[in-house]
């Protein structure tokens, strides 16, 4: 082999190699330069390798959540216990009765029963379930995204809104 071949062949390979190392983790390698020296004495530099960096995309499955302007806002029925409840629910305000009936809610379940409208509007929101009652009083702001009317994992009923 001729002299000039060796370093060549010397620096393809750790070319080679460098290019084939893997790791599991994502990396971003920064090029090196190899200097060979030639009989001529003038000193080349080898093309660098770069490996592309990787980046991980983070992927949901959940929907978007909607941010309400206090205009709208769900009452919700949440029963976060293992058995079904039947509950008696009122929705008011000065004006009108927009729902009033007896629920039945099955076990680790939710459901809205009615939308709440209007910004600077006060609603009554009664409940009553096994001996336990709430009575409260809701006014619709910005911000205001949910109303929840809820069953916890005892049994216990317990009331919650939802603001931004």
């Amino acid at each position: 082999m001729s002299s000039r071949l060796v370093p060549l062949l010397v620096v393809v390979g750790i070319v080679a190699i460098a290019g084939c190392a893997t790791t599991s983790a994502p990396t971003t390698q920064t090029p090196t330069a190899t200097t060979t020296a030639t009989p001529t004495a003038t000193p080349t530099t080898a093309a660098p390798t770069a490996t592309p960096a990787t980046t991980e995309t983070a992927t949901t499955t959940s929907e978007p959540t909607t941010i309400l302007d206090g205009d709208d806002a769900p009452v919700v029925l949440t029963n976060n216990d293992d058995e079904r409840h039947t509950l008696r629910v009122s929705v008011t305000n000065e004006s009108a009765v927009l729902f009033n009936e007896t629920v039945t809610v099955e076990a680790d379940a939710e459901q809205t029963i009615v939308t709440l409208q209007g910004p600077e509007t006060t609603y009554r929101v009664q409940a009553a379930l096994d001996g336990q009652s709430i009575d409260e009083n809701v006014t619709l702001y910005p911000g205001f995204v949910e109303s929840q009317i809820g069953i916890d994992d005892d049994g216990d009923l317990e009331y919650t809104t939802l603001v931004n």
